[in-house]
């Protein structure tokens, strides 16, 4: 578990609470969130103390509100509201029951909002339906064979349950070229990428693909009739 900072009641000055409260807007209608309009760094309200410290507006609440509020604590939020900082929507948890309560609430990031995502959800919905060899597919995204496969199979991308995955046997009969329904070239352009001398990542940016699926072409692993 990630260590917070601890937060005690007793070293909070009358003068710091109040200046504290002062950036609060208490709502009396639903859902009855008390909305910080201090700094926010990221979902979360910030708070600098007089000792320099910059806490959390949510924990130096439940702190006012309950005395402390323990390193070895997360302080949940019951509304779901980064910025809420009502001690009535506040709890004291772990780090499992932190990630438990996103999770069953959907607040798992999915696609395009993973940090480390490649595609966008548009391409990833066009390699579930592309009838393509994976290499092919692969060689056109500039991503690798078994990243095409986990998306076919919905281990990545699991939530795109609206596009139908390509059955087997369609797979196998896979239209070539221009035919397909992902392809982003024409055979007349491929034929020209064959015969131009320059280095890959200058014709891809010709033509607005990878530098992997120029590649392909020059290879003969991707567009093999033309």
């Amino acid at each position: 578990m990630r260590r917070q900072t601890e937060i005690r009641a007793v070293d909070i000055s009358p003068q710091t609470e109040a200046g504290f409260w002062a950036l609060v807007h208490i709502s009396y209608k639903p859902p009855f969130c008390w909305l910080w309009q201090g700094m926010v760094e990221g979902e979360y309200g910030r708070f600098k103390l007089p000792d320099g410290r910059k806490v959390q507006a949510h924990r130096l609440a439940y702190a006012l509100s309950n005395g402390c509020t323990p390193a070895d604590k997360v302080i949940r939020h019951k509304c779901d509201n980064g910025l809420c900082v009502s001690p009535y929507h506040t709890e004291a948890g772990t780090d499992a029951e932190n990630m438990a309560d996103r999770d069953a609430r959907g607040r798992t990031p999915k696609g395009e909002c993973v940090g480390t995502a490649l595609l966008t959800e548009a391409q990833a919905a066009a390699i579930k339906a592309d009838p393509r060899f994976a290499r092919e597919i692969a060689a056109e995204y500039g991503i690798s064979k078994s990243t095409v496969n986990k998306i076919r199979l919905g281990i990545n991308w699991g939530h795109l349950t609206h596009v139908e995955r390509v059955p087997t046997k369609q797979l196998r009969c896979a239209r070539n070229g221009s035919r397909s329904p992902g392809a982003i070239l024409t055979e007349d352009q491929v034929r020209a990428i064959k015969q131009d001398p320059r280095f890959s990542r200058l014709i891809a940016a010709d033509y607005g693909v990878s530098k992997g699926a120029i590649d392909g072409i020059k290879r003969g692993t991707s567009w093999r009739h033309v």
